[in-house]
């Protein structure tokens, strides 16, 4: 895969759990897409090529929270919560697909009131809620960016 996003959110999520996402994208952009071996890959092609795959992040979880925790260029909030979320690995190709499984995520999680953030794979992390905004003022937001890179 190409490019890479991930997704810090509440300890109830499960791979299982971004099972409606993918097949609302699949559906939407004309694929298919399967639950494989503890991941969701949405498939590019009748040769399942893979434009998006999905799995829990499986490194050394000590040390990711420990880089998050004393970066200080990251979210002082985000910091604070990191060591209590779940870290998901989003692999992808295609942005505009994978924006719109970040926003749908983005929306369930906001919608109920959870803490959630991305991390670019870019030098920055940004929360749901903000996400949200800064799509509803361009649908288009390269989110891989912050507004200083622009």
């Amino acid at each position: 895969m190409g490019q890479s996003v991930t997704i810090f959110c509440a300890q109830h999520w499960t791979v299982a759990s971004f099972a409606p996402f993918f097949a609302r994208i699949a559906r939407s952009v004309g694929v298919g897409f399967t639950p494989h071996d503890r991941q969701l890959v949405l498939q590019e092609d009748p040769k399942y090529m893979s434009m998006m795959r999905l799995e829990e992040h499986e490194g050394d979880r000590a040390f990711a929270i420990e880089d998050c925790e004393t970066n200080e260029l990251l979210d002082p909030d985000f910091r604070q919560h990191v060591a209590g979320l779940r870290f998901f690995r989003v692999s992808f190709h295609d942005v505009d697909v994978t924006r719109g499984l970040l926003r749908s995520f983005a929306v369930e999680a906001v919608a109920h009131g959870e803490r959630a953030w991305f991390d670019t794979d870019y030098g920055w992390v940004i929360d749901a809620w903000h996400f949200l905004r800064e799509l509803k003022k361009n649908p288009h937001w390269d989110w891989r960016f912050s507004k200083e890179d622009s």
